[in-house]
């Protein structure tokens, strides 16, 4: 469906003599996000220093703060001439054994409370899923300024505080 709305926009566009820029999310995480979701789940886990039974981890993914896409998106709306597809992601691939175990080190708590391999592999999932986003970075001229560990640890913090506030 989203494929079909691109398509159908841009055939659009292109008849009123408009250029479109389509913006493509991957996988985005941040504050407020619901606590079922894989980071809110593994900081809650690890925060309460409860075990969270996740699949086997060697999927890869590309994470990106809600933060960081909003300033992808105003680069890409500010930018000019860009018209097609643009992945808004971090370009960075993780596994997401990778990316417990960093979540682990940030909040401080042992990894083992990630019991990688406790669920089955979602069936038909990809093995990797990670965004080439030479668009974004040379067209649009995004850069992200925080890391993705320092984006992580405000999730934490965040997550740690409202922990607190319930």
């Amino acid at each position: 469906a989203k494929l079909e709305l691109a398509q159908k926009s841009a055939e659009l566009g292109a008849r009123a003599g408009v250029s479109l820029a389509w913006a493509r999310f991957f996988l985005i995480f941040g504050f407020g996000e619901d606590a079922r979701r894989l980071i809110p789940a593994m900081i809650r886990g690890l925060l309460d220093q409860q075990e969270v039974a996740l699949s086997s981890g060697r999927q890869i993914r590309d994470f990106m703060d809600t933060r960081d896409v909003a300033d992808a998106l105003a680069a890409l709306v500010s930018a000019e001439g860009v018209a097609g597809p643009v992945n808004m992601a971090s370009g960075r691939a993780l596994s997401l054994r990778d990316l417990g175990q960093m979540l682990a080190r940030i909040a401080e708590r042992r990894e083992e409370l990630l019991k990688f391999g406790a669920l089955p592999d979602r069936e038909g999932e990809p093995a990797s899923m990670v965004a080439e986003i030479s668009r974004l970075t040379h067209e649009a001229g995004f850069t992200p300024q925080h890391t993705l560990e320092a984006r992580l640890a405000q999730c934490v913090d965040w997550h740690r505080q409202d922990m607190r506030r319930a």
